[in-house]
């Protein structure tokens, strides 16, 4: 149950970062997979460091990318994709 709790709090925190920060998404979060949709640019930045999918492309420079949280996500690993984003 810990684990099920933590995975949901990790997935919530980052989907408020990516609003806060004004990244729509592609389909509204409902589970553990994220989809929100970042500009290219932002994209090739955030590959140096994270693992994620692209998804769908969204116009010519923005895409939908698909990011997984899970009872194993690090606090840490989580702070750090929010500060690069």
């Amino acid at each position: 149950y810990r684990r099920q709790r933590q995975m949901c709090i990790r997935d919530r925190e980052l989907a408020r970062a990516l609003r806060e920060k004004g990244y729509p998404f592609y389909a509204e979060p409902y589970t553990n997979q994220l989809f929100p949709i970042l500009p290219d640019e932002k994209i090739r930045e955030l590959e140096r460091d994270f693992s994620f999918e692209l998804n769908a492309r969204v116009d010519e420079t923005h895409t939908a990318v698909r990011f997984v949280t899970s009872w194993a996500t690090l606090q840490e690993t989580l702070e750090a994709l929010v500060r690069a984003l």
